[in-house]
């Protein structure tokens, strides 16, 4: 069972309710390493993106996800960021028709890094040809 960070916050979107929905896309950006506020709340990225996708539609056939101002590796090593393992296993759970789990970067980077990054941490979904790394909609590595 996957754990969820304020999942009831994002009940409100109903996204359930859309059947016919068969693409969704969310598009963040990538947490700092310092909080930006003083006793602001921190939450694992990855929490964020499993409590968004425990809403849709287990009918989804592509999710992607798309990560603004990535300019190093660490940003998505830090332990506020991106957990591949959990995601890889909520995508398993949730949407086990899911075709495609396209992941765009936005920013400065070296792409093949970050590639490896999500290959080696999703290697069910990796498994299942559905994870695709991109930079563009155009360039994707599978």
């Amino acid at each position: 069972m996957i754990t969820l960070v304020n999942a009831d916050f994002w009940r409100l979107l109903r996204l359930e309710h859309f059947p016919e929905l068969e693409t969704f896309g969310i598009s963040l950006k990538l947490p700092g390493m310092q909080p930006v506020h003083r006793g602001a709340p921190r939450a694992l990225f990855s929490a964020v993106c499993i409590a968004i996708m425990s809403h849709l539609p287990r009918t989804l056939r592509t999710l992607e996800l798309t990560l603004w101002e990535v300019k190093e590796l660490s940003q998505l090593k830090n332990a506020w960021a991106i957990d591949p393992g959990c995601l890889d296993d909520a995508l398993q759970e949730y949407f086990p028709s899911l075709a495609k789990f396209r992941v765009v970067f936005r920013g400065q980077y070296y792409l093949l890094e970050f590639a490896t990054f999500f290959w080696k941490g999703m290697p069910k979904s990796k498994a299942r040809g559905i994870l695709e790394v991109t930079d563009t909609l155009f360039s994707p590595y599978k």
